[in-house]
C-alpha cells in the first residue's frame, strides 16, 4: 500500500483539505467585505436593504434594495465645504422594486461644488410613479412603466413597460415598451443589492468586534450636557462602547474629538443592545459628523425623535426618523420622518472582516481532526 493511498493519508487529506476550505471560505462565510461595506458610507446618503417609506428629502445619493412609497427628492446636495460624499458610478436614486409618489432627482453641490451629483438620474426595477427630472441630460431607466415625467432637457429615459402622461421632455430620447430584461444594469440589480447588503452587515460586526479605546467614552458628570471624548490608543481611531440603554438617557450630546489633518479622529460609537429603542437626546455638532459611525449591530427597531449627528450603521433595523440625520444611513427597512443630511462617512479605514461563527466552528473543527489525526500518528509510530 503506498502512503498516498493509505486510510490515515486520506484522513489527513481530507481534514487538511477542510480546513483550507474554511480558510478560502472565510470572505464568503463573513457576509461580505467590511472594507467594500466602508466605501458603501462614503458614497452613498442613504442605504435601505428593504423597503422605503419616503417623502422627505435626502441630499445625497440613495441606494433602496426593495420598494420606495410616497416618492421623496433626492440630490438636493449640500453647499457647505467638507459635507459631501465620495464621488462614484452609482445614479442619484437605485431603487430594486417599485418606486410610487413624487419623486424629484436633482443635482445639488457636493461639499461646496456646484452641480457634482452625478451621474443624475435614478435606476428602477419596477414600475415608477411621476418622476421629474431636474437635472439636464439625466438618465431614467426603469423596468416598469412609468406614471409621468417632467424635467429639464436632454434626458435618456428609458422603460420597460409603458409611457404614461407627459413622458418626453424637449430635447429628450425616450424609449418605452423595451420589454424584461433590456438593460445590463436593472439586471445587475439584484445581486447588487445582495453585494452592498453582505458588505454592510459585516462592516456592523468588524466594528462590533473592535475593543474601547481607552481613554474615550461619555462624560456624564453634567447630567444634562454628555460629553463624547474621543483620543487616539495608536490604531489611528477611538472606538466607544455604550449600552442603547444609557444612550436612551442622554439629554444633551457635544462632541469632543480631536483633529487629524484637516478633519477630525474616527470614531465608532458601538451601541449594544438587541431590541426597540428610542432615543430623545439633541446634539448640534457639525464638522465632526462625517468622521463618527454610530453601530447599531443586531438591534431591531430604531426610533430618532432627534437630530442624530453621524453616520448610522444599521442594517438589521427598521429605522424611523423625525429630525435629520447628519450623515449616511444604513438601515433594513426606513420610515422617513425627517430629512437625511450630507456629508457621508469621511473618516480612515478600519479593521478587517471578522469571520461568521460557522466559519470559526468549521475551521476549529479542521484544526481539532488534523491534532486527533497527529496524535494517532505518533502513538502510531511510538508502537
Amino acid at each position: 500500500m503506498t502512503i498516498a493511498s493509505s486510510p490515515r493519508f486520506a484522513a489527513f487529506a481530507s481534514v487538511a483539505a477542510l480546513s483550507a476550505a474554511a480558510f478560502a471560505a472565510t470572505p464568503a462565510a463573513a457576509g461580505g467585505s467590511a472594507a467594500a461595506g466602508l466605501e458603501d458610507l462614503r458614497e452613498l446618503n442613504l442605504i435601505v436593504l428593504g423597503n422605503m417609506s419616503g417623502g422627505q428629502d435626502v441630499e445625497g445619493k440613495a441606494y433602496i434594495g426593495g420598494n420606495l412609497s410616497n416618492g421623496g427628492t433626492f440630490g438636493n446636495g449640500r453647499s457647505t465645504a467638507g459635507r459631501g460624499f465620495k464621488a462614484s458610478s452609482h445614479p442619484t436614486l437605485t431603487v430594486g422594486g417599485n418606486a410610487t409618489g413624487n419623486i424629484n432627482i436633482n443635482n445639488g453641490p457636493n461639499g461646496g461644488v456646484a452641480n457634482e451629483i452625478t451621474p443624475s438620474g435614478a435606476l428602477i426595477g419596477g414600475n415608477a410613479g411621476t418622476v421629474n427630472l431636474n437635472a439636464s441630460n439625466s438618465e431614467l431607466i426603469v423596468g416598469g412603466s412609468i406614471g409621468l415625467t417632467n424635467g429639464a432637457g436632454g434626458a435618456t429615459i428609458l422603460a420597460g413597460g409603458s409611457l404614461g402622461g407627459n413622458s418626453h421632455p424637449t430635447g429628450s430620447d425616450v424609449h418605452g415598451g423595451q420589454g424584461g430584461g433590456f438593460s445590463a444594469d436593472l439586471n445587475a440589480l439584484p445581486g447588487e443589492t445582495a453585494t452592498i447588503t453582505a458588505d454592510v452587515k459585516a462592516l456592523a460586526k468588524t466594528l462590533a468586534a473592535l475593543g474601547p479605546t481607552a481613554g474615550s467614552g461619555f462624560n456624564t458628570a453634567d447630567p444634562n450636557n454628555t460629553v463624547l471624548k474621543a483620543t487616539n490608543g495608536g490604531a489611528g481611531y477611538a472606538v466607544i462602547d455604550v449600552s442603547a440603554t444609557e444612550l436612551e438617557s442622554f439629554k444633551n450630546l457635544i462632541f469632543n474629538l480631536p483633529t487629524v489633518g484637516s478633519g477630525y479622529l474616527t470614531t465608532i460609537i458601538n451601541v449594544t443592545g438587541a431590541g426597540n429603542f428610542t432615543f430623545n437626546f439633541n446634539d448640534n455638532n457639525s464638522a465632526e459628523n462625517p468622521y463618527v459611525i454610530w453601530n447599531f449591530e443586531g438591534a431591531s427597531t430604531l426610533d430618532f425623535n432627534t437630530q442624530m449627528d453621524g453616520s448610522v450603521l444599521a442594517p438589521t433595523s427598521d429605522v424611523t426618523n423625525h429630525s435629520p440625520i447628519e450623515g449616511t444611513l444604513v438601515a433594513k427597512d426606513f420610515t422617513q420622518g425627517g430629512e437625511v443630511h450630507l456629508g457621508t462617512f469621511a473618516g480612515i479605514d478600519i479593521g478587517a472582516s471578522v469571520p461568521e461563527p460557522s466559519a470559526w466552528a468549521l475551521m476549529l473543527t479542521g484544526f481539532a481532526g488534523l491534532g486527533a489525526i497527529l496524535r494517532r500518528r505518533r502513538a502510531f509510530a511510538a508502537a
